[in-house]
């Protein structure tokens, strides 16, 4: 952590088993959000002070899972999360809203592994998934009601549905990038555009959420 007046970064402690694995990190509305192999910790950036928020097998609406692999803050300073077991809506009082994967809904999320959130243009939400490829969300959760998505996956024109992180570019696409190359999705008609071979075979690497 960085203070003003002082040149030296200082280890800052997070709530919670030490040495723990950072997979994410994301400023918003007055915090920043940090996700872990161990759960979500959101920190105030007015006084520091730091909050754990984990899976709890006894609390219904606790954490879905501990390992948190995307954060995407709201302006209400809730945030919604991706862990490796399904997206999570935090509610103002610090409760979470799981949503996962309903093989009998076409029009539901496609896979419980969620690793990558960005929006678009339109403030709308995109979906990032290990297994399933990339959702857009096109309705909100709302009096009960699941949301909607449509899903952009291999059948679609992707390199890959393992989805490692996502990015809004200049020009409006969604950025997907893969455990097989990167591709730009088109947010109006869903066409998908994958990036030169020649440029995508010298990325060798994956880590969900890079």
């Amino acid at each position: 952590r960085l203070s003003a007046g002082d040149p030296l970064p200082r280890p800052f402690p997070l709530p919670g088993p030490p040495g723990r694995a950072i997979t994410t990190m994301r400023a918003g509305e007055g915090y920043l959000w940090i996700g872990s192999y161990y759960g979500l910790v959101r920190q105030s950036l007015a006084d520091g002070q730091a909050t754990l928020f984990a899976a709890d097998p006894a609390r219904s609406d606790s954490l879905s899972n501990n390992e948190v692999w995307a954060v995407l803050p709201r302006p209400d300073g809730t945030a919604w999360v991706g862990t490796a077991n399904g997206l999570n809506l935090m509610r103002p009082d610090g409760g979470f809203d799981h949503f996962h994967r309903e093989p009998d809904r076409p029009d539901g999320l496609p896979h419980d592994y969620v690793a990558a959130l960005t929006l678009d243009r339109r403030g709308r939400l995109w979906v990032g998934t290990v297994g399933g490829g990339v959702a857009l969300m096109l309705r909100e959760p709302q009096d009960g009601r699941p949301p909607a998505f449509h899903t952009v996956s291999r059948l679609h024109g992707m390199p890959s549905d393992t989805i490692a992180s996502l990015m809004l570019g200049s020009d409006g696409r969604i950025w997907a990038s893969t455990d097989n190359g990167l591709a730009a999705i088109d947010p109006d008609d869903f066409s998908v555009a994958r990036l030169e071979s020649g440029v995508s075979h010298s990325i060798t690497s994956y880590l969900p959420g890079s």
